[in-house]
C-alpha cells in the first residue's frame, strides 16, 4: 500500500487542537489523533475531522480508521464491555464526521490488542 503521507489540521487560536490523519491508496482514511485542545467543546471531534477532510481535500473515504487508540480512553474500555461500536466515544465521533460527509456507515470493526476502530461508509 503506497505511503500517502500525513495530513494535519489546526485551528487557528489553539496550538493544541488538531487532527492527524493519512489517506490510504485503497480509499480509506487512517485518523492517529484528534485533539480538540482548549477552546473546541467536548463533542466536536467529529465536526473537527469533517472540516479537516473537506478543508485538504480528501473527498469521501471509504473508511475510517482511529488507530493508535491510547489504552487508557474510554473506546476500548466500552468496547470490551459490550457497547456497540457506534455507541463508543470514537464511535460517535466517526459517526458525526460520516453524516457531516454525507455517508452512512455500513459497517463496523475494531482490535482490542492493535487498539483501532473503523467504520466503512457508503454515500449517495
Amino acid at each position: 500500500m503506497k505511503d500517502w503521507g500525513d495530513v494535519q489540521a489546526t485551528w487557528a487560536g489553539d496550538q493544541k487542537a488538531f487532527v492527524l490523519m493519512q489517506p490510504q491508496a485503497d480509499g480509506g482514511l487512517s485518523v492517529s489523533d484528534v485533539f480538540r485542545g482548549t477552546t473546541m467543546p467536548k463533542g466536536t471531534g467529529g465536526d473537527m475531522l469533517a472540516q479537516a477532510i473537506d478543508t485538504a481535500g480528501l473527498g469521501s473515504p471509504a473508511r475510517i480508521r482511529f488507530t493508535n487508540i491510547l489504552p487508557d480512553q474510554p473506546t476500548l474500555a466500552q468496547l470490551r464491555a459490550g457497547v456497540a461500536p457506534g455507541d463508543t466515544v470514537l464511535g460517535r465521533t466517526a459517526g458525526r464526521t460520516v453524516d457531516l460527509l454525507g455517508g452512512s456507515a455500513t459497517r463496523w470493526s475494531w482490535d482490542l490488542d492493535a487498539r483501532w476502530i473503523q467504520v466503512e461508509i457508503a454515500y449517495p
